[in-house]
């Protein structure tokens, strides 16, 4: 087992201060969400939704989502593509959200997912490829120390089944965690993420 000291003197000096992406332009205010994340184009040409460090959650929310997003892209998880995301000095000021306005700095972007509708659980299994999606989910969610889960299916896609919105991952759930509680729990067992009831019934309505 990797132990912390193995990677004493591994980090320093690997910081990056740049981002992979530019907002070419912000697409309009956050309409839903608890964090105020708002749709955006970036210099890429694709259309990303963008949680910036001042957004409504906490500081280390942008943090866990870039984590969560690109650990479940390690393992072949259904996770929306991140990436990081500059906020050009000419967009600072702009209202994001009502009394919220952007920073200068690096946010999290997270792709957009086309003709996508909401899902609370583990829905539309018997879809696409869902079944394997939801396993490599499964897996995430117990590595990330999951919680609120939160999904889209894209319904041109044959309903395929991506998670998002992640800020709610690694213990003790939520923009509280630290060095320490990651610490803590790294021997504690957490709940894996499993079909649920009224994830079923949730199908049957939406079907």
């Amino acid at each position: 087992m990797v132990q912390r000291g193995d990677w004493h003197d591994m980090l320093p000096g690997l910081r990056n201060n740049d981002a992979e992406l530019r907002i070419a332009a912000p697409l309009g205010q956050s309409i839903r969400g608890g964090s105020g994340a708002f749709p955006g184009l970036a210099d890429d040409g694709k259309r990303y939704w963008i949680k910036p460090l001042n957004n409504r959650q906490g500081l280390r929310v942008p943090i866990t989502e870039q984590i969560v997003g690109r650990a479940g892209a390690l393992i072949g998880a259904p996770t929306c593509v991140v990436r990081t995301i500059r906020v050009a000095d000419q967009l600072v000021g702009w209202e994001f959200c009502p009394g919220r306005r952007l920073e200068a700095g690096i946010a999290h972007a997270c792709e957009h997912v086309g003709d996508a509708a909401d899902v609370g659980g583990l829905d539309r299994r018997n879809e696409d490829d869902n079944a394997r999606r939801h396993a490599h989910l499964m897996a995430l969610f117990d590595w990330c120390w999951g919680g609120d889960l939160q999904g889209l299916v894209a319904l041109s896609d044959e309903s395929r089944y991506f998670s998002h919105d992640h800020g709610w991952y690694l213990p003790p759930n939520g923009p509280t965690w630290d060095e320490a509680s990651l610490e803590t729990n790294v021997d504690t067992a957490h709940d894996t993420l499993r079909p649920t009831t009224a994830s079923r019934q949730r199908l049957s309505m939406i079907s």
